[in-house]
């Protein structure tokens, strides 16, 4: 008998109905998904939950989703573990941005079911 352990995202988004769109989605697919609905929360779950990725609003308070991510950073944790920005700026320069800013990738929104999940086993399987 074959079995799989299940990835773990940490996703942190403020507005309710994208989250729950989005953990429906992961959940569909395997993943486990822990949720934040603030930077503050976001920064005490990840230091409780060992997540494979993080996928993050960029316009999370306090702070915004690149600040989060540049304290998420900070923990050595966190130096390997993928931070997906969950944002509307979605056009090539703002993507290219996002990375130079440190992200590993960009889920657009809205994103199709396939979207998320597609760019989630990217970085985690």
């Amino acid at each position: 008998m074959e079995y799989s352990i299940k990835k773990t995202v940490l996703l942190a988004e403020d507005d309710e109905d994208a989250r729950e769109i989005a953990r429906v989605i992961l959940e569909l697919y395997g993943y486990e998904v822990i949720e934040a609905v603030d930077g503050v929360s976001l920064l005490h779950k990840s230091m409780e939950v060992n997540p494979d990725i993080v996928i993050l609003d960029l316009s999370l308070t306090p702070g915004g989703g690149i600040q989060l991510m540049l304290q998420l950073r900070k923990n050595v944790v966190f130096s390997t573990v993928p931070v997906l920005a969950y944002t509307a700026m979605s056009s090539i320069d703002d993507m290219e941005m996002l990375k130079r800013e440190g992200f590993d990738g960009v889920i657009p929104k809205p994103c199709k079911p396939e979207e998320i999940v597609d760019t989630v086993r990217k970085f985690v399987g």
